[in-house]
């Protein structure tokens, strides 16, 4: 298992901008990569996994990014967004 990064001001001001850029590209279907934590349910840490795919809605009440594929992401646990052309 791996410990999650915490991210500094700079890193969540980043992911925060990568969203926003994502919202307003969603009538689109932006294609994106998505790097985020997944929590370990047995013991302390977890891992990061990477998605690619086309993101259909960003739910910021329930704080989810929600994929195509029904794949859902919590916002919180995200660490890095790269939108694919």
């Amino acid at each position: 298992t791996d410990r999650r990064v915490e991210l500094d001001e700079y890193e969540m001001a980043r992911v925060d901008a990568e969203l926003q850029r994502l919202q307003a590209l969603l009538p689109g279907r932006p294609t994106a990569s998505i790097t985020y934590f997944v929590p370990d349910e047995r013991k302390n840490g977890g891992s990061y996994q990477t998605v690619a795919g086309e993101v259909k809605r960003i739910d910021a009440l329930a704080g989810m990014i929600q994929m195509t594929d029904r794949q859902c992401i919590p916002i919180s646990d995200v660490f890095s967004i790269e939108i694919i052309p």
